[in-house]
């Protein structure tokens, strides 16, 4: 299932136990950044101090959270 991208140039979906997928994010200092992130799973964002670990957090994942709650 695709969903609405939700920054420009990140392309985010999900489906049934493969986690949400973020292709080409491209906000802020994030350049063309692919990851999948699993589901039911404790993750950490790590990384030096302006490397796009807010914007990968705030505005990418939690919009597509919000999405999934909403459906």
């Amino acid at each position: 299932m695709s969903v609405t991208d939700p920054t420009p140039g990140a392309d985010t979906a999900s489906g049934p136990g493969d986690g949400i997928r973020i292709a080409g994010a491209r906000i802020h200092n994030l350049k063309d950044v692919s990851l999948t992130i699993p589901r039911n799973q404790i993750t950490v964002f790590t990384g030096v101090s302006g490397s796009g670990k807010s914007s990968i957090v705030f505005d990418t994942v939690a919009v597509e959270a919000q999405r999934q709650l909403n459906s």
